[in-house]
This record gives C-alpha cells, structure tokens and sequence, in this order.
C-alpha cells in the first residue's frame, strides 16, 4: 500500500513538474500598451510587445493589424506587407484597415503599380460587398476609410486617373482624418 501510495505521489510530482506552463496574458491590455507606445513613437517597444501575443488568441488578427500598422510607421514595408498577408488570410472585421495598410507599404516601398492594382481590387471586392450605397458612395467611403492621406501625391492622382477623374474633393483632403 505505502508503495503504491509513493507511486501516486511520484507520478502526481513529475506531471506537475514537467507540465507544459502557457503563460496567460490579457491581449486587450497587450494591445492598448502597445498602442500607447505607437502614439508615443516608440516603434521597436510597440513591436515587441505586439509580439506577445500568441496566435491562438482571439485578438490575434486585431494585434496583426495593429502590428503592421507599427512596422509601417517604423518604415520596415517588408514586414508590414508580410504581416498584412498573415492577416488577410482569416476573415476579418480588420480586412479594409489592412487592405489600407497594404497598398500604403507598397506606395512607401515604391511599388506603386502594385500599389494601384491592389487599391482598384480592394475598391472592386468593397464594392461588391456593399449593399447599402452606390457604388460611387462606396468608393468614397472606401477611400475616406482606406487612404486617409498618407499616400504620396503620385498614388492619388495615379487612382485619381484610374478611376476616370471622379476623385471627389472628400477622398483628397490635405489633412490626415482620424480614425472613428
């Protein structure tokens, strides 16, 4: 009996020992922290925290999306672009913030026909998923949504052009809009 209680005891101590440990963490606190280092311009910190966040979690596309945004502004288009392709795989509420994100780190790295192409498709794909306005109002609303001016002037008088010249003066603003 004191063996076989010693036994229990032993495998009970080992199991617990050698248990995988996943750390919890909260990734809604994760993400806003790493937000605040955006906005505060430190790009590397915001980074590595966004990297914390495992792939598993439910914010995980959120926390691409913020991600690619930092890469971005950290003037890494590479990874930005990469990080936008990770996202874009899974649906998601995000999916125009980072079809934005895309086309602006293709413009930034200077593929700018990759950059229209891409632009028109998302256009196209917002379009044809948007039922309650015109195409026109859909495209507005798109570009307000999609560029928010931080396109050089080439890429907008590019789509501009593209488009057959019905850029209205709301999609062209000289000033950044922010975010509702």
């Amino acid at each position: 009996m004191k063996r076989l209680l010693l036994l229990v005891f032993a495998v009970a101590i080992t199991t617990a020992v050698s248990a995988q440990k996943i750390p919890l963490i909260n990734s809604g606190e994760v993400i806003d922290l790493g937000k605040q280092l955006y906005d505060s311009g430190k790009y590397e910190a915001a980074i590595s925290k966004y990297l914390t966040v495992p792939k598993r979690d439910t914010n995980y596309v959120y926390m691409l999306t913020e991600l690619a945004l930092t890469y971005m502004a950290n003037e890494q288009y590479d990874k930005a672009i990469t990080t936008c392709d990770e996202a874009l795989t899974t649906r998601s509420i995000n999916r125009g913030h980072l079809l934005r994100t895309k086309c602006i780190a293709l413009d930034k790295k200077g593929s700018y026909d990759e950059s229209v192409a891409l632009f028109k498709k998302s256009i196209d794909e917002y379009t044809k998923n948007n039922t309650t306005n015109t195409t026109a109002e859909a495209i507005n609303a798109f570009l307000n949504c999609a560029i928010s001016n931080f396109l050089s002037a080439w890429f907008t008088t590019a789509l501009c052009c593209s488009l057959g010249g019905k850029l209205t003066a709301s999609t062209s603003r000289s000033s950044p809009a922010k975010a509702s």
